[in-house]
């Protein structure tokens, strides 16, 4: 469930507030795709080869 939190401090709190969130206001993922160059949860990134 997207709205389900997980309180602690596990590996996916990414922003260290003791809860773990997906979706909804200081939700862990968010910083995570700002952190990748996105905004859109379901944009494909395309590897580029050397």
């Amino acid at each position: 469930m997207p709205t389900a939190t997980v309180n602690g401090y596990w590996p996916e709190d990414v922003n260290l507030n003791g809860q773990v969130k997906y979706a909804g206001g200081s939700n862990d993922r968010d910083p995570i795709l700002v952190t990748i160059g996105g905004t859109i949860p379901t944009a494909v990134r395309l590897q580029q080869l050397p």
